[in-house]
């Protein structure tokens, strides 16, 4: 089974809030919109490898679909981590599209597309060394010992795969179509049960009481300075700035567009992209609201978390649900 739905990624939420909070001529805005673009292209591709690793027996499998773990000093990431009572299957997944190269003689990855080259790092290469730092992690933890091998699948159809040079893991290379079959092979390779269900489960529980998200300050990661994001609360129908609040309705000055919630979208920008709490001077810094009541009100409105009292108040979201 699956242990959990993945998710779209906490670094995708904070460059789409950044963007919405920025002057649409920033010189950033080109730099965001790229690691979007390779972040939700990553992310598209690994919900097309989860949808092939459904068809897997769920009585026989837990999957967990993307887990980052500290190894000693050092964090290591696995897109999608397959668990059976026989061995371990950290999956390596791969959204690329135009004619693809495995070179094993260099150790690289080689994409042509449209008369352009760009190199990545070998994905056999990269799953191995997952594979590694796992092994040590699971020693790390006096965890069961229980075979862990490994896969790369690529789950664009769109892509001509092919390899240069030998290595022994080539059969491990798949498109995400035919992962089936290739798991089918690790079961014949691993007919030993070296876990009961129940043992599964429990280093399942483990494993994920263990999974850090990647949690990184947006601002800091782009080189860019708080006061070049706006205030005011934007219209939603035609994006300018701000609307105005008044008899508990917010009205946009260009279109004449009213609502009662339009303040939550930049709070919710707001913990994404500057700080992960706020507190009623900063709303009102934000929403451009003067009176300390009507900020009081707003806030106590939406679904957040409190903590302290009077002007030491902070606000914050409420933790996701597991």
């Amino acid at each position: 089974m699956f242990l959990f739905e993945r998710n779209i990624p906490l670094f995708v939420l904070k460059c789409e809030a950044l963007i919405r909070n920025l002057p649409p001529n920033h010189p950033k805005l080109n730099d965001i919109h790229n690691e979007l673009s390779i972040k939700l292209s990553g992310y598209y591709g690994e919900k097309s490898i989860d949808y092939h690793l459904g068809k897997l027996d769920m009585e026989k499998y837990d999957i967990i679909p993307g887990i980052r773990l500290k190894n000693k000093d050092r964090y290591f990431q696995i897109d999608h981590l397959l668990l059976s009572n026989n061995f371990l299957l950290p999956i390596e997944s791969k959204n690329l599209t135009g004619d693809l190269t495995v070179d094993h003689t260099k150790g690289q990855l080689i994409q042509e597309k449209s008369g352009i080259i760009k190199v990545y790092d070998n994905p056999l290469s990269q799953v191995q060394h997952q594979r590694m730092q796992f092994i040590q992690w699971l020693d790390e933890h006096k965890l069961p010992i229980i075979p862990v091998d490994f896969l790369v699948a690529f789950s664009n159809s769109n892509g001509n795969i092919k390899t240069i040079g030998y290595s022994d893991h080539n059969w491990k290379i798949c498109r995400g179509i035919n992962i089936f079959e290739k798991i089918k092979l690790f079961e014949k390779m691993y007919q030993t049960e070296y876990m009961t269900t129940k043992e599964r489960k429990k280093l399942a529980k483990i494993l994920l009481k263990n999974n850090e998200t990647l949690d990184v300050n947006i601002l800091k990661h782009f080189s860019i300075p708080k006061e070049d994001t706006l205030t005011g609360v934007s219209c939603q129908i035609c994006f300018s700035r701000p609307m105005v609040y008044s008899y508990a309705t917010w009205e946009c000055l260009t279109c004449g567009h009213k609502s009662g919630t339009a303040h939550e979208q930049k709070i919710h920008d707001y913990f994404l992209t500057i700080n992960p709490t706020i507190n009623n001077q900063q709303f009102r810094e934000q929403t451009h609201i003067e009176e300390r009541r009507k900020a009081a009100r707003l806030l106590n409105s939406m679904n957040l978390q409190k903590q302290g009292s009077n002007k030491g108040r902070v606000y914050f979201p409420l933790p996701p649900q597991k």
